[in-house]
């Protein structure tokens, strides 16, 4: 019925400037025209009336304004003295279109500068490896959303009772989420059409892709009977369903396919506003859908249930982002000087060591061609609370590059890094993948100083990469290679599986784990040997190690041996040197001229 209705104002609105020209035969037949034509749009396309001018639907009414005084026109210009009438009809359509037009002027960044720069909000800048604490490399994101929606579409055609012919999973809704503490990739079974949707008596449920190994089992979740969805038709359409369940005057964003921690699922839908007439997009709280019965509930911003990974969507965040980089200065600098204009790329989601849900933004220079990094902004999606961290790397375009010059050769290529803090080092990982999206390994880069470790299991890489950031400095976190911990002690326990040896030790409230390939003394070691072990302290209860000596063991080393160990170690500390002294040559270079003066000052004073 409300669509009906507001196609009815529409109408009459549309046929106003045929009345005022006394064309009224005309009228009673353009205006069927317009509520039928409104009718099926706005029942089609389900306009918001949030925006100026309410929006779609007030658009279109002056379209329709502007069409019947152009009737008016044709059919007066044959007659002379009817200036007047033609005058008349043009007045509707004439305030429509200024009304539509200054609602943008109000609105462009040439004028509201400062609102635009601020939607973001506050944003700290902050330490990295104070703030961000690490990451543990056992519960990172290995696969990515390739691969993650090849893995679900096969294991859907090979489900029992061909629920494929009727029912697909669509890549864009593959949404990665934390459940039960681990990182799955969910989506629901979608329609495969109108013949589909007619036949089935609901959706039968949904598919989950674990996250974290590529070779866990995927699970085709059926027994499920959803009735709202955006491939259903009619009223069960989703966003046709919630606006007309009271929300036609709400912005809607952000359809996501959530599991509750009951591993109930739930639609939940972003409730935005437009805060700078047209533009200026900010989330108001999230609308909770039940798939099955319809019912819903709306949570404000701060008022959110933790089961709910994506309140702020990820497209929003780039806007505040980009908005900021573009006029935190002045509108002028953006169009002419161009003056620390940065420009964010596509955020990715991560989740804290506290399970917390952020969007990471790495932004670089305004300069199209520019792979270096220059920043990275930590975003809440519960809150949109923003966190820039100084950085200084390469941008996720540039580790693509790096790891698939890597792999290319064996014809591989890279896939969706993501931004971690492994051990105070800001790293990407980056899954690789074969030419049939099958999983291959994985890569660690350094962004800092762009080194790569790649290798066919995660252990494998993990141990390499702690070795690159375990001997060079670091220039987000020099601290790292002292981070580095030796200590001795009696093995009680030691097990090996899949090139993966896992060890205890005597009194040790912890299991170490280690590659095969890290020390071929490793193969030999049993139960009462006394080991030494290198590893980087963390909290974790599972640490892998990146160093093993099994002194029970003694080798004779040769005189050549020695002396290369040596020369690595003299190598290793020039390296280190040298990235000191590029780093410092950093920070003084994005010092500003009035933090140069004072650190002069606090120098002579020393002196």
């Amino acid at each position: 019925m409300l669509f009906f209705l507001l196609a009815l104002v529409t109408a009459v609105v549309g046929v106003v400037p045929l009345l005022l020209g006394k064309k009224f035969s005309a009228a009673g037949i353009t205006g069927v025209v317009y509520l039928l034509l409104s009718w099926w749009i706005y029942y089609y396309a389900v306009p918001s009336l949030v925006w100026p001018v309410f929006g779609g639907i007030g658009i279109l009414t002056v379209v329709f304004a502007v069409i019947s005084a152009i009737i008016v026109s044709a059919m007066e210009s044959d007659y002379d003295g009817n200036n007047g009438l033609i005058f008349l009809s043009w007045v509707v359509p004439g305030f429509g279109i200024l009304a539509i037009c200054l609602s943008c002027i109000a609105g462009c960044s040439f004028l509201r500068t400062n609102e635009y720069a601020n939607l973001i909000g506050p944003v700290e800048q902050r330490e990295w490896t104070k703030d961000v604490q690490p990451k543990d490399p056992a519960h990172v994101r290995l696969v990515p959303p390739e691969l993650a929606f090849y893995l679900a579409t096969k294991q859907l055609g090979e489900a029992q009772g061909a629920v494929g012919s009727q029912f697909e999973v669509i890549e864009t809704e593959m949404t990665l989420q934390m459940v039960k503490n681990e990182l799955w990739y969910v989506a629901p079974l979608e329609y495969r059409g109108y013949a589909a949707w007619t036949s089935a008596q609901g959706s039968p449920g949904y598919v989950m892709v674990h996250g974290e190994d590529p070779k866990r089992q995927v699970i085709v979740h059926t027994g499920e009977q959803f009735k709202y969805m955006p491939s259903a038709w009619f009223s069960e359409m989703l966003d046709r369903y919630i606006w007309t369940a009271g929300y036609y005057d709400k912005g809607l964003s952000d359809y996501t396919f959530e599991l509750d921690d009951d591993l109930k699922p739930f639609w939940t839908v972003t409730i935005f506003r437009p805060t700078i007439m047209w533009w200026g997009r900010k989330a108001t709280g999230v609308l909770v859908v039940d798939p099955v019965t319809g019912q819903s509930n709306f949570h404000p911003l701060g008022n959110v249930p933790t089961w709910i990974d994506r309140v702020i969507p990820n497209e929003m965040v780039k806007s505040w982002i980009k908005y900021n980089g573009l006029f935190s200065k002045s509108w002028w600098n953006s169009v002419w000087a161009h003056e620390n204009v940065i420009m964010p790329e596509n955020p990715s989601i991560v989740y804290g060591s506290d399970g917390q849900p952020l969007w990471t933004t790495c932004v670089t220079s305004s300069n199209g061609n520019d792979k270096s990094m220059v920043g990275v902004y930590y975003t809440s999606a519960h809150t949109g609370k923003t966190v820039r961290y100084h950085a200084i790397g390469g941008t996720e375009e540039a580790v693509l590059e790096l790891v698939n010059n890597k792999v290319a050769y064996r014809k591989l290529h890279g896939s969706s890094p993501v931004l971690y803090n492994i051990y105070g080092v800001m790293t990407s990982i980056v899954p690789i993948l074969g030419e049939s999206h099958t999983f291959q390994g994985v890569a660690f880069v350094d962004v800092a100083n762009m080194q790569v470790a790649v290798g066919d299991t995660l252990d494998d890489t993990f141990t390499e990469y702690q070795k690159i950031i375990t001997t060079s400095a670091q220039s987000i976190a020099p601290e790292a290679q002292n981070a580095a911990k030796t200590f001795s002690g009696t093995v009680d326990r030691v097990k090996g599986e899949a090139k993966t040896y896992f060890i205890h030790i005597k009194d040790v409230p912890r299991i170490f784990r280690a590659a095969e390939s890290l020390s071929p003394k490793l193969v030999l070691t049993q139960i009462g040997d006394e080991v030494v072990l290198r590893f980087i302290e963390s909290n974790e209860d599972v640490i892998t190690i990146i160093g093993f000596d099994n002194v029970s063991l003694p080798l004779d080393a040769s005189k050549t041996q020695e002396e290369l160990r040596q020369r690595v170690q003299q190598r290793r500390s020039e390296e280190a040197s040298q990235t000191d002294i590029r780093q410092l040559r950093g920070e003084l270079q994005n010092m500003s001229d009035e933090q140069l003066r004072k650190l002069l000052e606090a120098s002579k004073k020393q002196k």
